[in-house]
């Protein structure tokens, strides 16, 4: 009988080893996945550039404010261009002008909308040629923004694109993103939610 009460404590303290071993390795193995993927050169691109970034806007024309879609007496041209809105379902919120305020050029912006897919938005000029929008002096862009009316959450994001001057490559700030509320701004401007 005293054998066996010897071999309890050694078999606890054996177990008790084998599972301090096996949890160090399963908190390894996830320490050093995330120091893997961990890339200190892409928060330096992001810090380093996009600080330099500022997006803001305007509202130069509240009269044409408002949400532009097919068949919506008076709002159913593009405010912009002048074209008719031929896509059902389909709601712009538009006339927005868009400020740089930051010391980099942008060259593009990505547009997110609830219930939309997040897409890019390419900078032209009076010409419909690819553009940039230049900090300083000519630092206006008027835009149109598509957007789901039926989705309850009404925040766009705006995200500038920059380009890196040494690697020549697009950079996003997203830190850096212009959050409008679309709603509020009918509401500030026209006194009323649904523009």
């Amino acid at each position: 009988m005293k054998n066996k009460r010897g071999i309890s404590p050694l078999l606890a303290a054996v177990l008790l080893l084998a599972l301090t071993i096996s949890m160090a390795a399963v908190v390894s193995n996830y320490v050093i996945k995330k120091t893997k993927e961990f890339n200190p050169e892409k928060l330096t691109e992001e810090s380093i550039y996009c600080e330099s970034v500022s997006l803001g806007y305007m509202i130069t024309d509240p009269e044409k404010l408002g949400i532009y879609e097919q068949g919506k007496a008076g709002f159913d041209h593009d405010p912009i261009t002048g074209n008719p809105i031929i896509v059902p379902g389909v709601s712009l919120f538009a006339p927005i002008t868009l400020i740089n305020r930051g010391a980099f050029s942008i060259h593009q912006f990505i547009i997110n909308a609830p219930g939309l897919e997040s897409r890019p938005s390419l900078i032209y000029d009076e010409n419909l040629k690819p553009s940039v929008l230049k900090p300083g002096k000519d630092n206006k862009y008027n835009i149109n923004i598509q957007i789901n009316t039926n989705n309850q959450n009404p925040e766009l994001k705006i995200i500038p694109v920059i380009k890196d001057p040494e690697k020549n490559q697009s950079v996003k700030c997203i830190t850096r993103q212009l959050v409008l509320n679309y709603k509020q701004i009918c509401l500030d401007i026209k006194n009323t939610a649904n523009c």
